[in-house]
């Protein structure tokens, strides 16, 4: 009886070794066959936002600019009123809300507040596009699904004259 038993449990052991090695070799012919496609970028509507701000800047008094990962590019322009900021901003109106303005920093300094807050998800972007995913993978095709910087440039246009008392702040 205990070694009927012991027969039984080895006879389990071997079927179910043998089944996960089947799977294991479906799964690395499937993987080895699939092409590889390229990056593909997900993503909504890149959009335009543009700001004005009047600053009154007192003596001794800057304005810094927030350059978040660098994506600030400030700019001067003669045809910009002198106490005049134009802010162009360019960015994924599904993934972010952005606003733009001017904080009291004290300590004679004045902030270019770019405020973003993420509405969308990484998720949500997937099962937009999990039609060309699913798509691809029964052509046998796979790629490199990437979600992109939501910003895509910021550009902050002044007078020349404001060029002494402008610094941008990174982060």
């Amino acid at each position: 009886m205990r070694n009927r038993l012991r027969l039984i449990l080895l006879g389990v052991f071997c079927a179910g070794v043998l089944l996960t090695g089947i799977g294991v070799g479906t799964a690395i012919v499937e993987y080895t066959s699939l092409e590889y496609t390229g990056i593909y970028t997900l993503g909504g509507e890149i959009t335009r936002a543009d700001y004005e701000f009047k600053i009154n800047l007192e003596e001794d008094e800057k304005l810094r600019i927030m350059n978040y990962n660098g994506i600030v590019e400030l700019r001067y322009d003669k045809t910009v009123p002198e106490n005049t900021v134009r802010c162009s901003a360019q960015y994924d109106f599904d993934m972010i809300k952005m606003t733009a303005k001017i904080i009291d920093g004290g300590d004679k300094y004045q902030w270019l507040y770019f405020d973003r807050r993420y509405i969308g998800s990484d998720f949500d972007l997937v099962m937009k596009n999990k039609d060309m995913i699913l798509a691809d993978l029964k052509q046998g095709k796979i790629g490199t699904y990437i979600v992109e910087e939501p910003i895509k440039e910021i550009i902050v246009t002044v007078n020349p004259q404001l060029r002494d008392v402008l610094e941008l702040e990174g982060w």
